[in-house]
């Protein structure tokens, strides 16, 4: 599921909440408050817009640019102030937010926010919750929000790590992805770090292939280059 992070906000908040849904299987993306908010909007086709702010004109701005075009995507919103505001629930609320978290506040309470927004979206119909909620690749059915996946309709039990690379490849079929980009993808590795052990994706490519079973052959091995998930091949090994 796609998530839109408008900063408005110059605590680095954003960067961290972003890494959070990361963690989380979501994608992310930023717009800065230089990008034209609704073409972005158009281009990322986001589900959930977080409005991260520390001034309540700028929270309110990018909510009435949000809410006033009928051109862009319309997706959920939720508003996270990382200042004292304590207007700011009503008048976030007042002009359209979906939800409101202001300062000080748990990560951990953010993203189970998150999720409850996003069922409520599912359970009201504003999202399509087959489209919303389940990813599928082959024989691969992944359900992002109650991080579940199955290969033919096995329960296929993952660790944390090994259900978000899941993700990732099941999101990228067909496509060689180098260790370096998985290691920023899955495991948010800093992309200009010189301290890379890229050993660790190929453990956990090894452990996703075991658990995949017979379907292991669809997660193959580009010498030289990286991995590349290809779900409707034939089930042979790599």
């Amino acid at each position: 599921m796609s998530v839109a992070i408008l900063d408005r906000s110059s605590s680095g908040e954003s960067d961290k909440l972003k890494l959070l849904l990361l963690a989380e299987g979501f994608q992310v993306a930023s717009i800065s408050p230089a990008s034209p908010l609704q073409d972005r909007l158009i281009e990322i086709r986001p589900r959930l817009s977080v409005i991260v702010s520390s001034s309540p004109g700028e929270a309110l701005e990018a909510l009435r640019m949000i809410r006033s075009d009928s051109g862009a995507a319309r997706p959920l919103v939720f508003c996270v102030h990382t200042a004292s505001w304590a207007e700011g629930p009503v008048r976030c609320i007042d002009a359209g937010a979906d939800d409101y978290l202001g300062a000080p506040f748990h990560s951990q309470v953010f993203i189970a926010r998150v999720r409850a927004l996003l069922r409520r979206g599912l359970w009201s119909g504003r999202l399509d919750g087959h489209a919303e909620s389940v990813l599928s690749a082959g024989p691969v059915m992944i359900e992002i929000l109650a991080r579940k996946a199955c290969v033919r309709g096995r329960l296929v039990p993952l660790t944390r790590l090994e259900f978000d690379l899941l993700v990732h490849l099941a999101r990228h079929p067909g496509r060689v992805l180098g260790r370096r980009d998985l290691l920023q993808a899955v495991w948010h590795h800093p992309e200009d770090a010189d301290d890379v052990d890229t050993r660790t994706v190929d453990k956990h490519v090894e452990s996703l292939r075991e658990k995949l079973g017979a379907d292991a052959g669809a997660l193959k091995t580009v010498r030289g280059s990286g991995y590349l998930f290809s779900p409707t091949a034939p089930s042979i090994s790599s």
